[in-house]
């Protein structure tokens, strides 16, 4: 089971990476910005989410209402990238 849980994960990070590379380039090269939002949105959801997550969880004692304020926050940020991506596509 842990073997699996680890290959899904392993997919999941090079998967994102591939989305975020593609909307970059999209962008850069087409000016389009809903690809670009749609590569923000995983940043905020992924790396940046995990980033805060680990601090967090460092800070003696575990600080749960930070945990969630972090998931919270992070997931608007999410859907506000996404929305933009729908509204200027």
């Amino acid at each position: 089971m842990q073997y699996w849980v680890r290959v899904l994960h392993a997919v999941g990070i090079l998967l994102g990476a591939l989305v975020i590379i593609l909307g970059v380039w999209r962008y850069v090269t087409t000016g389009m910005l809903s690809p670009m939002m749609i590569a923000l949105a995983i940043i905020i959801a992924g790396p940046i989410e995990d980033l805060l997550t680990i601090w967090a969880g460092r800070r003696q004692p575990v600080n749960r209402a930070l945990v969630n304020l972090i998931d919270a926050a992070t997931s608007i940020g999410f859907l506000l990238c996404l929305g933009v991506a729908c509204l200027v596509a």
